[in-house]
């Protein structure tokens, strides 16, 4: 029975690694030098003999089965030689082409000692097995790379098998995984892997292994260029690194590692499982732990970045870009500048990340999060969407001085940043929130949903520049221990900020024609609400335990406020006058009330007179407390008021109804069929009573 790959089909890829379009793949008998065809077919019954040699489709593909040991060689439709590999098993000949070799032995009755097979070097790589028992590497030991001696007799007749793996190689060098350890390289802390890594990657390697856990030690940065993966064998934060893979390079070391690099738009490369640090000592200014430079659709998984200036650096240089960096399960500790810098580069996003240490390790910095530059050559290429998920922002000791600072925009430039989102998140020990510099002129759609700042009430959670436009802002059901103040700006230009409590005080500064809309919030300090606006909506929620101080203005009418306290009902007490003055007026009862909701305000009150007193002219009602009116046409049109009942008055032709004026005043009338009369001393007895409700706008 021959079998075929595990994949169905075989795809086979030119040096350049594309598709082999009528490659040539030549099957020959195992052997050293042995160029005599041997068959494979079509089928796994073996009825359907393959071509020899194969010729691969427009996919490089072929479908083949495969039966025992083979040469073989593959060549371009010219007759171009890509590789040779002799004495394979079809069984073990994948399409990244590792090469499992294998060695029976059986042992003599007595026997302690055996050769190792020719295709080792040692016992590194090599698996041992005795009757199928995987043995433990104290069960034996080795001498001169050439025998193993095993430390209790043998019975004889059990088997000994020897597995290990090789790589094929070709013209171009290795296609597969390597390990740094098959390059003379070590994570003894001591040797230095910077020329076995260099010679895996110069040898074509696709996949190289960190797979001991330890430090492999560097003394000097290190490239992964596109196409190439870096994977330890498991990764445990922390510095030193507990357990788990540690790239540890030379103090000065400027930056450590480097994915993709200068060239234009690289291609996939990624790195995993691995803590990039350096040797102690005082971190340079400006060193950089990991660098992807201009690379398109990266991933960087399980990563921790400790003891550098700046612990990641995404970079997409001016005039070239990448596009598209995943980072999920990335760790900072002990950094001195920012623990992540996003230059120029677009779509960047983070899931799962922690940035801070748990420890003692960390030192004060400069931000969490810097976001910069900017591009002068492509109107569609240059920062925007910076996107963290589920991650935790936190110094165990010392303070970051801001989460996310946006400094150093490229200028001029001509593309449109924007798009920074943060959901799920949680902030502590920083000196700020969202921090600006003159450069930033605007910052466009920022969003924040399901996350806590968590500071205390001092603590700014936005120190914008000046210069810095807020442009379509929305924050939701989030915590801010902090205080929230937006001014001054040139502009706030669509605010949104709903189901949040904020800690400390609110302080908001419109400029001409801004627009903000906070609803359902909770507010634990002072509000102060001022400047210019076309539209500003607080609605819902509570101001719980400061005063609202409110000189805000609107040309059209635009601020609407109704939150608690500030639409509770409130006690006032209405005083009657005539002619303007109360002269011998007294009262039997004498109560009154207003509430504000939204932009509109409604008065209560009733008086009961024992004495109208001696003053003559119009009636009017004051009652201390009420906004004063709008009392520009249309807004005044709805100024106006019904009576409850009137009783006890004199002269009257219809009901007694009230509209307020400029003071605040509340004006009674007399209203018939044909008009209104003003009220006057002449219509009131010492026993009148009048109860009356007012509704009108007002101005916010």
């Amino acid at each position: 029975m021959a079998f075929i790959l595990a994949n169905g089909r075989q795809q086979y890829l030119d040096d350049s690694g594309n598709p082999l379009n009528g490659g040539r793949l030549f099957t020959m008998q195992p052997g050293a030098g042995i160029t005599t065809p041997k068959a494979t077919w079509t089928d796994a019954g073996e009825t359907a003999l393959n071509t020899n040699p194969i010729i691969l489709n427009a996919r490089g593909e072929a479908q083949v089965f495969w039966s025992g040991d083979y040469n073989v060689r593959l060549e371009t439709s010219a007759g171009g030689l890509i590789w040779t590999v002799e004495n394979i098993n079809g069984l073990s000949f994948l399409s990244n082409p590792s090469v499992v070799k294998r060695s029976d032995q059986v042992a003599a009755p007595a026997q302690t000692a055996f050769t190792l097979p020719v295709y080792t070097t040692g016992i590194d790589g090599v698996t041992i097995t005795v009757d199928g028992l995987m043995l433990p590497t104290t069960d034996y030991t080795e001498t001169n790379n050439t025998t193993i001696t095993f430390a209790v007799p043998f019975l004889g007749g059990e088997k000994i098998i020897f597995l290990t793996t090789w790589l094929i190689v070709s013209s171009t060098g290795i296609y597969g995984g390597v390990t740094l350890e098959q390059f003379g390289g070590s994570a003894d802390g001591v040797t230095d892997n910077l020329g076995p890594f260099n010679s895996a990657v110069a040898n074509g390697a696709n996949v190289i292994y960190a797979m001991s856990p330890g430090t492999y030690y560097f003394s000097a940065g290190i490239t992964i260029p596109p196409g190439v993966l870096v994977q330890g064998a498991e990764l445990f934060p922390g510095s030193p690194s507990s357990g788990g893979v540690s790239f540890t390079f030379a103090l000065a070391t400027a930056v450590c590692v480097t994915l993709g690099g200068a060239a234009s738009n690289n291609g996939q490369s990624g790195i995993n499982k691995v803590l990039i640090t350096r040797k102690p000592g005082a971190v340079p200014a400006g060193s950089i732990g990991l660098l992807s430079q201009n690379n398109y659709a990266i991933s960087i998984e399980d990563v921790a970045s400790f003891r550098h200036a700046i612990g990641l650096e995404l970079r997409g240089d001016r005039g070239t870009r990448g596009i598209a960096t995943m980072i999920c399960r990335f760790w900072t500790g002990a950094i001195s500048d920012s623990h992540v810098v996003v230059d120029s580069q677009p779509e960047s996003r983070f899931d799962l990340c922690r940035f801070g240490s748990n420890g003692a390790a960390d030192v004060n910095c400069n931000s969490y999060v810097r976001i910069k530059g900017g591009s002068n050559t492509n109107a569609s290429g240059g920062i925007n969407s910076v996107i963290f998920t589920n991650c935790q922002f936190n110094q165990g000791v010392n303070t970051a001085a801001a989460w996310i600072e946006f400094k150093d925009r490229l200028n001029p430039a001509i593309d449109f940043p924007s798009l920074w989102q943060v959901d799920t998140c949680y902030i502590e020990t920083c000196g700020c929130g969202i921090k600006s510099d003159a450069s930033w002129t605007a910052i466009d759609r920022f969003q924040m949903s399901n996350t806590t700042f968590n500071m205390t009430a001092g603590v700014q959670f936005l120190s914008l520049n000046a210069a810095t436009q807020v442009e379509s802002w929305a924050i939701d059901n989030s915590l801010i221990y902090g205080a929230f103040t937006l001014a001054p700006t040139p502009q706030i230009n669509y605010l949104t900020i709903a189901n949040t409590f904020i800690y400390g005080v609110m302080s908001l500064t419109g400029n001409t024609s801004s627009t903000t809309t906070i609803s359902n919030c909770t507010i634990a300090g002072n509000v102060t609400l001022a400047g210019a606006w076309a539209s500003l909506n607080i609605s819902g929620g509570a101001i719980t335990s400061g005063v609202l101080a409110n000189t805000a203005t609107s040309t059209f009418g635009g601020i609407l406020l109704n939150t608690f306290p500030f639409n509770s009902l409130n006690a006032g007490t209405p005083v009657l006058k005539f002619g303007g003055v109360t002269t011998g007026i007294v009262y039997a009862t004498q109560g009154g009330a207003y509430q504000i909701i939204g932009n509109r305000v409604h008065a209560y009150f009733t008086i009961i007179l024992t004495s109208k007193g001696a003053a003559a002219g119009v009636a009017t009602v004051t009652m201390a407390g009420l906004p004063a009116p709008m009392t520009t046409a249309p807004y005044s049109i709805a100024n106006s008021g019904n009576s409850a009942y009137a009783v006890n008055m004199g002269g009257l032709v219809g009901p007694v109804t009230g509209s307020v004026g400029v003071g605040p005043v509340i004006n009674l009338y007399n209203s018939s069929a044909t008009g209104v009369a003003a009220l006057t001393n002449a219509n009131f007895t010492d026993t009148s009573e009048v109860a009356l409700e007012v509704s009108y706008l007002f101005v916010q």
